[in-house]
């Protein structure tokens, strides 16, 4: 004759409240975040990109010519973001810094 055992559930419940109080102080607040400084324009936005060499797309002539529009696209969203919030540097760039 067998006997039906009911497993405890302590320990999945111990869990499930560990976890839950996880996800609950990513909730909590944070500290504050210092002020953002001045957002210089980008001269050359795909600099980084092609210094890292032709990319491993073989049969793709136009591939780098479309990385470098992508990149080019993405600094303007950028600037346009920084100029919106009030922390675009208009200044030129000054090599000396």
């Amino acid at each position: 004759m067998s006997t039906n055992r009911r497993r405890s559930n302590k320990g999945k419940a111990k869990q499930l409240q560990a976890e839950a109080a996880k996800k609950a102080s990513f909730w909590t607040g944070a500290a504050e975040l210092p002020p953002a400084g001045r957002i210089a324009m980008a001269e050359d936005p795909s600099a980084t990109l092609r210094s890292l060499g032709p990319p491993p797309l073989s049969g793709q002539a136009n591939a780098v010519e479309s990385i470098v529009l992508v990149a080019a696209r993405a600094a303007g969203v950028a600037t346009a973001l920084a100029a919106a919030a009030d922390i675009l540097d208009f200044d030129p760039v000054d090599p000396s810094r």
